[in-house]
């Protein structure tokens, strides 16, 4: 018998990986929305330690060019419009990867989930900031 075949690999829908990718999230998409606001201290420090986590479990396989180009995009976003233009460009980054894992699909399909979800510019650019960071730290050294 031939155990390449009984071994196929079970892809999971975009919205699997989604739901996986935000469970650890406290009142997610909420907790991201209110990231810029004063808020509850405790839920912000929350939100960070699991997006710090996140970055570290779904990040080694991206590259820093891959995560600071699609940054810089971001940052020249002026309105919600223009952030809802990106998600094609995050489609585009998933299609284009040469490591298509859950978790690299994971990250992209964060921010992608994110901006459906109707999240304002500067709380994602607050976001997304955070994400460099730790995928600084976390992410591969190219």
């Amino acid at each position: 018998m031939n155990h390449s075949s009984s071994q196929r690999k079970v892809y999971k829908s975009d919205k699997e990986l989604v739901r996986e990718a935000t469970k650890n999230f406290p009142n997610y998409p909420d907790c991201f929305f209110n990231f810029t606001e004063t808020g509850n201290p405790q839920e912000i420090a929350e939100t960070i330690e699991q997006l710090k986590i996140f970055v570290k479990n779904n990040a080694t396989q991206i590259s820093t060019s891959q995560v600071r180009n699609l940054y810089a995009k971001a940052r020249a976003l002026s309105n919600e419009t223009e952030l809802q233009l990106l998600r094609p460009q995050i489609a585009y980054k998933i299609a284009r990867s040469t490591k298509k894992t859950d978790e690299v699909k994971q990250f992209f399909l964060l921010l992608d989930d994110l901006i459906a979800q109707g999240i304002k510019v500067p709380a994602f650019l607050k976001v997304f900031e955070a994400i460099v960071a730790y995928h600084k730290y976390y992410g591969p050294k190219n």
